[in-house]
Order: structure tokens, then sequence, then C-alpha cells
């Protein structure tokens, strides 16, 4: 009783296969069209308004909140420095920036330092950082941010042992 072993490349296996290759392609040129892919690259238009002539009158409006330019405070640090730790606590959403532990050292003999250009654990709303003004006392510091109908206070209190 010879039992013949099914080969893998028989014509129904091609034939899923070349069936599954093409449902990927027609997918992926299905989904290109109805979700094209966002490009960052401003397009430049001429302008091609003629310019108005300087004797007309032009209403005085006051502008509305969205004709005005977001006002972005300065970031201020405050530094702290322990016995074991230093680090610099930013008004930038009160994240921690430039963290350096005194007693630890990597395999070169340098201090263990924490650098980064946004500071770490630091509070936003949507993608825009929360400017806190911050109040420090010895081993704590309080930051309060408010707007029309909700205040934030965070405390960071440092035990430096």
């Amino acid at each position: 009783m010879d039992r013949e072993t099914p080969s893998f490349i028989d014509p129904k296996t091609i034939a899923a296969i070349v069936f599954c290759i093409g449902f990927l392609l027609l997918w992926q040129g299905h989904m290109s069209k109805k979700y094209p892919p966002k490009t960052n690259n401003p397009t430049t238009t001429e302008n091609t308004q003629t310019p108005l002539p300087e004797k007309i009158a032009h209403p005085k409006t006051e502008p509305t909140p969205s004709d005005t330019i977001a006002f972005k405070p300065k970031e201020e640090l405050f530094e702290f420095e322990g016995e074991n730790l230093k680090f610099q606590v930013s008004s930038r959403g009160m994240g921690l920036t430039g963290i350096v532990l005194k007693n630890y050292f990597d395999r070169e003999l340098k201090q263990i330092s924490f650098q980064s250009n946004t500071p770490l654990f630091a509070t936003h709303q949507i993608d825009e950082p929360i400017f806190f003004k911050v109040k420090k006392t010895e081993n704590e510091f309080v930051g309060t941010f408010a707007r029309e109908n909700f205040k934030i206070t965070k405390t960071l209190t440092v035990y430096d042992e």
C-alpha cells in the first residue's frame, strides 16, 4: 500500500496564497484611497488679491479670543539640592529636569543623571503644557494653575534621606 504524501505545492495551496496576496494588495490600495497619508509640507500660494486703497476706513472690531495669540509664560526653574539628590522643578507642567543622583555612579565613575528636553512627569492639557505658579519651601514645591472653571494644585514633597 503506497500512500502518496500530499505535496505543499498543490493547486489549492497555490490558489490560496495567490488569493491572499491579491486581497492584501487590493485592500492596501482601497485604504490608501480612503485615508490618504497626511503631508506636513505647506504649499505656497501666490497672493492674487489686489491691495485696498489706504483711504478706506476700516471698522474697528475688538479681537475675539480665537484671534488673540495665546500667552505662553516663560519657564521658571526652581532648584533643589539635598544630600543624595539634585534636580530642578520647572513651572512648565511642574515637571522635573536635570535630575542627578549624587551617591550613585556609572561604570565610568560619572554621577547618574536623567536629562530630557521636556520636563519629566509634567502635567499637560491635550498637547500643551500647563504653566504653574510654583512656590518653594525647604523641602516642598507647591504649584497652582487656575482657569475659569477649575483649579489644579500640584504638590511635590522631597524626602532626601
